[in-house]
Order: C-alpha cells, then sequence, then structure tokens
C-alpha cells in the first residue's frame, strides 16, 4: 500500500497544442512483410510531455522520482483545457484502494468483480456513439465524468 493519504493530489498544467488525442493518430510500421500500428510520433511526444510534467509535479510535493501511487490505490483524474490560455490543467487524486482480491477472484451475487471494462475509453466511445444521434456533433461536449462503482 503506498504511503499517501486517501485525498493526496497531484497537480500540473502543459500547454494544450502539446496534447495529442490518440484516437486518430496512429501509423502503419513495416516490419519484414508485417504491418503494424503504433502511436504517431506527435502522440508519443504528447504522453512524454504529459509525463515530465507530472515527474516535476511529483518532485514538488517531496517525491523525488519514485511513483506516489501504488498498484493498490485507487485514483481520479481530473482535467480541464483553458481555451483563451490553451492551457492543460491536470490533477491526480487519491481516492482509495482496490478491493483485495481472493485467489480465485471477487465474486458478488454470482457475479465475478473486477477492472476488466476499459472507463475511460468507453467515455469516448459512448460520445461518438450519441454523436448524430443526441446532438450533431461530439465536438460540442464541454464536459463528462466516469466512474467504476465497486
Amino acid at each position: 500500500m503506498s504511503a499517501q493519504p486517501v485525498g493526496y493530489t497531484i497537480t500540473f498544467t502543459i500547454s494544450a497544442p502539446a496534447v495529442v488525442s490518440k484516437k486518430n493518430n496512429y501509423r502503419w510500421l513495416k516490419f519484414g512483410t508485417r504491418m503494424k500500428v503504433t502511436p504517431s510520433a506527435k502522440v508519443v511526444a504528447s504522453e512524454r510531455d504529459i509525463a515530465s510534467a507530472a515527474r516535476l509535479a511529483i518532485a514538488r510535493n517531496g517525491g523525488r522520482s519514485t511513483m506516489p501511487f501504488d498498484g493498490q490505490d485507487t485514483i481520479r483524474i481530473d482535467y480541464q483545457h483553458d481555451i483563451d490560455n490553451d492551457m492543460l490543467h491536470v490533477r491526480v487524486t487519491k481516492i482509495g484502494l482496490l478491493p483485495e482480491r481472493t485467489p480465485s477472484g471477487r465474486v458478488k451475487g454470482g457475479k465475478k468483480l473486477g477492472t476488466k471494462r476499459d472507463c475511460h475509453g468507453m467515455l469516448e466511445t459512448i460520445a461518438d456513439a450519441l454523436q448524430g444521434v443526441a446532438y450533431p456533433n461530439d465536438n460540442q461536449l464541454d464536459a463528462g465524468s466516469w466512474e467504476r462503482l465497486r
């Protein structure tokens, strides 16, 4: 278990043009006769910039180079894109601990519990599915949220 208490937060801000969506930014690479899809150079650079900003925020909080959260912590990520200043504000907060696992997996009401679903990916799928059904264009979305109930 990490040493950080519930509520521990790191925050940082980066220039928004550095952030590129993975959704449509990929490239095909040829390895002999095989083709492989990989993230574009812009996506890789974007992820590197975000990780660097997070590392600086962790160091500011006295964490040096160690991750403040471990594999048993549940976390919340909040971000805001400030369009006027074209900046991205990111906040990562510890909100609890993952439930203990039993050797056979946790079962509740005959259903196996777990974190198999990609909840952050589901939000994008739902937004895309509602485009043209509930609203004309998903670039109209200015806020959203998701949560995994355990």
